[in-house]
């Protein structure tokens, strides 16, 4: 979607702010993961979405600003606010995971998929494996050959998603007078 891209690009880099650093962020990653990550202002939205919001506005918050691809196509934004990572929102809701296309490759090819709890750490990696950012999400990897979490809290997620998907098992076993057992 060109309009996301020019969206973006009409923003500031955080990059090119002296002011901007995170404990343990390496900005050199961004530049492997993704094509630009962005510094703005936005709006907080119902349902986990945002819209772009003027600097003036006093209901508006400094978030990072991350395009989420599909297929080489820029198809939404996650923004999260610094600090506070594992709080993200999205501009319209169209795509529910980063690094969509290596969680279908690595199905695919029935390797081991990394997956990351938040935007951050995935740009902090590098990039590779997804980053999940719907509950949805979780439950697309439920065909992966094995995932490889980056934090206990993720993965309990992942449990409690994929407990719900699988068929509840009763048993029950006749005894010798016809009765059934619990």
């Amino acid at each position: 979607m060109t309009d996301l891209i020019d969206l973006c690009l009409a923003l500031p880099s955080p990059t090119a702010t002296a002011t901007t650093t995170i404990p343990g962020f390496d900005w050199s990653a961004v530049h492997k993961a993704s094509w630009g990550l962005f510094w703005t202002r936005v709006r907080p939205c119902r349902g986990g979405l945002f819209s772009l919001a003027e600097s003036c506005d006093r209901d508006s918050v400094p978030v990072f600003l991350l395009p989420i691809f599909e297929d080489g196509q820029a198809v939404d934004l996650v923004a999260w606010r610094p600090g506070k990572p594992s709080r993200w929102r999205r501009l319209r809701g169209d795509a529910d995971m980063l690094g969509a296309d290596q969680a279908f490759d690595a199905d695919f090819m029935r390797q081991p998929l990394k997956v990351y709890s938040t935007p951050q750490d995935w740009l902090v990696a590098g990039g590779g494996g997804c980053c999940p950012l719907t509950d949805a999400a979780l439950l697309r990897l439920v065909r992966a050959e094995s995932l490889v979490v980056d934090t206990k809290h993720l993965g309990e997620r992942f449990e409690s998603a994929f407990r719900s998907t699988w068929p509840e098992v009763l048993m029950e076993v006749k005894t010798s007078r016809g009765r059934a057992a619990a």
